[in-house]
């Protein structure tokens, strides 16, 4: 008998392991239950617990009482990403946002873009390469069996940025969608083109979501930075292995 307690003792202890203490204070529409429960203001909850959520559009305002941060918990979230406790997200959102900084070599260029990208708006990137009209960068890739290439907007003399200009072929949009494609430099004076990096994938899947999320955030009428981290959460959690550039969720969170 007392090893029988024992045993469950130490099961008990293997499930409350890592678990945090949530404060919950407030949802922006409607009820969020733990078990059968809806939670109130104030009340105190284990991060492992299962939550129910009314809709997919609820946000759930919590404190961290491990961090005395406040963390925002979206329905959508949990729901999509098959999460189904708040602690699942919690240790997600230590993956950061990736920002380009100065890509001056091809080192560089190849170490940032040789990966799945999420492109929400627009990624740019500042390079060390001159950008005028005998030089560019250009994306190609395969579509419907034809090889496209894509000459890639430049914003200023060294800066140039992915866009939804990638998906306009003879004048015509193509319905955006997941690319997997190389980038290239092109130097016309030179005759020469270098290959930059020719294992990217550029995402587009998440972006309905995201302005579900977005406009949720409007309606509860939460600031720039927490909206931004909703968003960057939301994208980590479903896409684990893409990478958001920070620079382009702030765009994207400026869109109307």
């Amino acid at each position: 008998m007392r090893k029988v307690t024992i045993i469950f003792l130490l099961l008990m202890l293997c499930l409350t392991v890592g678990a945090r203490k949530l404060q919950f204070l407030s949802v922006n529409h409607g009820k969020v239950y733990v078990g059968k429960h809806a939670l109130k203001k104030g009340e105190k909850f284990d991060s492992k617990s299962t939550l129910k959520w009314e809709d997919l559009e609820q946000i759930m305002k919590v404190i961290n009482l491990e961090t005395r941060r406040v963390e925002y918990i979206p329905a959508r979230t949990l729901t999509v990403a098959k999460i189904s406790t708040p602690e699942d997200l919690l240790v997600k959102k230590i993956v950061l946002a990736a920002r380009t900084g100065m890509l001056m070599t091809v080192s560089d260029i190849e170490r940032f873009f040789n990966r799945q990208l999420i492109l929400l708006s627009a990624i740019s990137a500042e390079t060390g390469f001159v950008l005028d009209d005998d030089h560019c960068f250009y994306l190609q890739y395969v579509h419907d069996g034809d090889t496209i290439r894509k000459r890639l907007p430049a914003t200023t003399g060294r800066t140039f940025c992915i866009d939804d200009s990638i998906f306009i072929v003879d004048s015509q949009p193509l319905p955006p969608t997941t690319l997997h494609a190389r980038l290239y430099y092109y130097d016309r004076p030179a005759a020469q083109t270098m290959l930059m990096a020719d294992s990217l994938i550029v995402n587009v899947e998440p972006r309905q979501a995201c302005r579900q999320l977005l406009q949720a955030c409007r309606d509860w009428r939460l600031d720039a930075q927490e909206t931004e981290s909703i968003v960057a959460d939301y994208c980590h959690a479903v896409f684990p292995f893409a990478a958001t550039v920070a620079d382009d969720i702030s765009r994207f969170c400026q869109l109307p």
